[in-house]
């Protein structure tokens, strides 16, 4: 922010605390006086620290060790090792998605992959976007709504769409209605991934073998 740039009067102290990495089976945590400073501009803002992100309570470093756990065990299993809650590591997690979206450069992919997956206890769904040439996570959206999608085709500058050849998704209506509205040759884009397409097949070869059985 500008003005932490600038010469400002100092307005107070802020007691803050960190968890920071573990020893000997023991919890770690930093402590430390931050200061706020007035803008005559912005009012009164806090001087950002160099060893947390701005709204968590967990130290960077404390941070990393948890995303490396979370590259092989579940949720549950890392919130257990480290005594944190669901949450907690859920909050950690999606902070690490976060910088890591803001960090990636403009892209122009070829092939495109959109799924959804569940990502709370209680359901929720998000949209994964997907650059099938590299594996690259091109964008998560909130939900799988056919409204949410389709915006962001419209808003998202992250990527320029104009060189995608194919667009991978399952049999998922508000995708296939997504892509329709946005793209002039959605026919020719749209490929359905052959797990869903074989499992649409299996169905109907089992309907009709019931008829004739019956």
């Amino acid at each position: 922010m500008s003005c932490l740039r600038q010469r400002g009067k100092l307005h107070d102290h802020r007691q803050r605390r960190w968890r920071h990495l573990g020893s000997c089976n023991h919890k770690i945590f930093i402590e430390a006086q931050v200061l706020r400073v007035y803008c005559e501009e912005h009012g009164v803002k806090q001087i950002p620290v160099t060893c947390a992100e701005k709204n968590s309570r967990f130290t960077l470093e404390c941070e990393g060790i948890v995303l490396l756990w979370l590259k092989d065990d579940p949720i549950s299993t890392v919130a257990k090792n480290f005594s944190l809650s669901w949450d907690q590591v859920d909050r950690i997690m999606q902070r690490a998605i976060r910088r890591g979206l803001s960090r990636r450069e403009k892209s122009a992919p070829e092939n495109i992959g959109v799924d959804e997956t569940a990502f709370q206890r209680r359901h929720e769904y998000v949209t994964v976007v997907l650059d099938k040439d590299n594996d690259a996570v091109i964008d998560i959206l909130d939900d799988r709504k056919s409204s949410t999608f389709s915006k962001w085709f419209s808003t998202q500058d992250k990527s320029d769409l104009s060189h995608v050849d194919s667009i991978t998704m399952d049999m998922w209506d508000p995708f296939i209605n997504a892509v329709r509205s946005h793209f002039e040759r959605a026919e020719e884009l749209i490929a359905f991934d052959r797990f869903h397409v074989s499992g649409h097949f299996g169905k109907a070869l089992n309907k009709v073998r019931a008829s004739r059985t019956s």
